[in-house]
């Protein structure tokens, strides 16, 4: 397929006139009928434009037999970056499950009685645990874990989405 029917494909699966489009390239409805037509190429930003528009990549557009998905080279790198996230956020989900689903096995009970008052407190399961063997650290480093993994997993998904609301909205 020429970059054409590919451009007029997009467009068309999208249901947008070429009015529309020109309108969100900000070129005219001539020139992308051109570019159609293939009786003229897009500029470099123009091409730059398409694919993100179209959430293709720039191979598709301009060779013969790319593969259509998103750019693919960049979902590549994208998966590679979830990698740590993943694992962080598994690793302090798990820890910090671990210690909520130990305390009621073990029937954790902890009795504090306060000098000279006659006072006593019984704490039970999981702050017993944490407070009387002074694991609390453990607990909340478990948790950072957790939180800082899905920080990192959601925060480029967040930016990309945010960046594309952003161009929508011009």
């Amino acid at each position: 397929m020429t970059l054409g029917q590919k451009l007029q494909g997009l467009r068309r699966e999208r249901g947008w006139t070429q009015e529309e489009l020109a309108g969100k390239l900000d070129v005219s409805r001539q020139a992308l009928s051109r570019w159609e037509s293939d009786s003229a190429l897009p500029d470099t930003k123009n091409v730059v434009q398409l694919a993100r528009i179209f959430g293709v990549s720039t191979d598709y557009l301009l060779l013969e037999g790319a593969g259509r998905g998103p750019a693919s080279e960049a979902r590549r790198r994208r998966r590679r970056g979830d990698l740590p996230g993943a694992v962080t956020l598994i690793l302090g989900a798990a820890g910090a499950l671990l210690f909520e689903i130990l305390t009621p096995v073990f029937d954790y009970r902890r009795t504090v009685v306060y000098a000279g008052t006659g006072r006593s407190e019984t704490f039970e399961g999981m702050l017993a645990f944490m407070r009387y063997d002074r694991l609390g650290w453990l607990f909340a480093l478990c948790l950072v874990l957790a939180i800082g993994g899905a920080v990192t997993l959601l925060a480029p998904r967040v930016k990309s989405a945010l960046a594309w609301m952003l161009r929508e909205g011009d």
